[in-house]
């Protein structure tokens, strides 16, 4: 991976395929073969006022980092609650380095050590709380030693601890009261590092398995779905579309299969996963291709008439295309899913509890997100027709505006099933802004099918008694996410 990437589209292309003719032809100057020695520098080198880096953007860098016994309290919160979540460190490899006097003199490794003792310290305390000796919330302390290296990113082929700083920075700052917007910008610059050194195309990967590339694409698939859920918050445009990059997801095996005392092949895959033994890697696999239906239907639903016409959905009918599309792709999502991950509300393993929780309570917010635009039967330009045209049409019959708004009902009190399992369980684990969407998501739902209900049924009625029992439970849980992901407590 770690190289500049250039696609077909660049000029560079031309003189990749220029240079491997000549290469090719027997009779060809050696000067072909040794084009680098060629390089003038004062075109190639950068000039001290340009490079940033270690040099100037973390000019005086010294870190401050919390003694060892506090530092393994984070680590392990971070590695316990969050990292199995989104895997983009691996903990045994992390640690290695941890004790490497190299890594020690590596100021961008000592900013994701700090990244990570912010995040752990987040997931064990309110946002409000102080730090021991400090008047900052828990977490800043360590975070805003890393702020130099987000100022400007660093010129030349960016290194993966560079992307991982954005990209963990972004996460650390989704705890906050502007939980979206910041964000969704720092995974945008991570995503451009990404596709800058072709970390989206398989080419630029080894055959064999090695931890090092699977580092890379865990970290470019984070970054991807991070952009995706932030993008769909915001209703704005995702940075990714899935015909640019044709990178697999990553390998669906433990990290401790992964051999890290061999650094000379990239620390290579010791052996598969066995056969019917659950994977820690699979929850995560399992949520990216849940965006992937959530990046279809931003796409689609929520998009111009050009991109939907531009991916076939064209005419009248268009919507119920649309609706069919996406319902397939999660019931077919649903099905696949891993043993360990299909909901149970009595499950002993917390671990699959947690990760069951999360991906169903996602499932059902993109549910619902899906169905919503469709419970008004209100005109709205036909895909077929020209963006500033006249012509309209009823966007559903009223029929498929009551299934939909029958989905949505649904989904919501599923959702709030899982919630209220979550919360009489204790083992209330939310890391991922999509979650807590799908509770708030879920309580406006029965609150708006709760005032419709009331005009039919008595206050006392067995459905409406139903209704606010789900209400309340999507209500108990924005207050206890709100004890740690601050922005949350907007949506009480």
């Amino acid at each position: 991976v770690e190289r500049g990437f250039f696609g077909e589209s660049s000029v560079f292309d031309i003189l990749r395929a220029t240079v491997e003719s000549r290469r090719q032809d027997p009779n060809g100057s050696d000067t072909w073969a040794n084009l680098g020695s060629l390089k003038r520098s004062e075109y190639w080198r950068l000039p001290p006022h340009e490079f940033r880096g270690d040099s100037a953007d973390a000019r005086g860098f010294h870190p401050r980092l919390p003694p060892p016994d506090i530092q393994r309290m984070l680590f392990d919160a971070y590695f316990d609650k969050f990292n199995p979540q989104y895997p983009i460190l691996h903990r045994g490899l992390f640690e290695q380095q941890l004790r490497d006097p190299a890594y020690g003199q590596d100021q961008h490794f000592l900013a994701i050590v700090l990244l990570v003792c912010a995040l752990g310290e987040s997931m064990l305390s309110p946002p409000d709380s102080r730090a021991a000796g400090t008047s900052k919330p828990t977490g800043w302390a360590h975070f805003e030693q890393v702020e130099p290296f987000l100022r400007v990113p660093t010129p030349g082929v960016p290194r993966l601890l560079d992307i991982q700083i954005w990209l963990l920075s972004a996460i650390f700052l989704s705890t906050t009261t502007d939980p979206v917007a910041v964000p969704w910008v720092l995974i945008g610059m991570a995503l451009r590092m990404l596709f800058y050194i072709g970390a989206h195309r398989a080419m630029s990967y080894k055959d064999k398995p090695n931890l090092i590339d699977e580092l890379w694409k865990r970290t470019f698939w984070c970054t991807v779905v991070g952009d995706r859920f932030y993008s769909s918050a915001l209703g704005r445009p995702s940075g990714t579309l899935e015909e640019t990059f044709d990178v697999g997801f990553p390998l669906e095996v433990d990290d401790d299969l992964w051999d890290i005392s061999n650094p000379s092949e990239n620390y290579p895959l010791k052996r598969p996963q066995p056969d019917g033994e659950p994977c820690s890697i699979s929850f995560f696999i399992q949520l990216t291709r849940l965006s992937g239906i959530l990046a279809t239907a931003m796409r689609t639903i929520y998009s111009s008439n050009r991109s939907r016409v531009l991916m076939g959905f064209i005419g009248i009918d268009w919507e119920q295309k649309v609706i069919t599309k996406l319902d397939a792709a999660l019931a077919s999502w649903l099905q696949e899913l891993p043993p360990h991950l299909c909901w149970h509300p009595h499950r002993n393993d917390l671990t699959w509890q947690n990760q069951s929780a999360s991906l169903h309570t996602t499932f059902y917010r993109i549910q619902i997100l899906i169905h919503n635009p469709f419970t008004r039967s209100l005109p709205r330009s036909s895909a077929g027709s020209p963006p500033k045209g006249d012509n309209t049409t009823p966007v559903l019959s009223s029929q498929a505006v009551a299934r939909s708004l029958t989905t949505c009902t649904k989904a919501a009190l599923s959702c709030s099933r899982v919630l209220a399992t979550q919360i009489r369980s204790g083992s209330h684990l939310v890391v991922h802004p999509s979650q807590t969407e799908g509770a708030f998501a879920s309580g406006l739902t029965l609150l708006l099918s709760l005032f419709g209900a009331k005009k039919s049924f008595a206050k006392d009625s067995p459905y409406v008694r139903k209704m606010t029992t789900a209400l309340r439970a999507c209500m108990d849980t924005i207050a206890l996410i709100e004890k740690s992901w601050k922005a949350v407590g907007r949506t009480w």
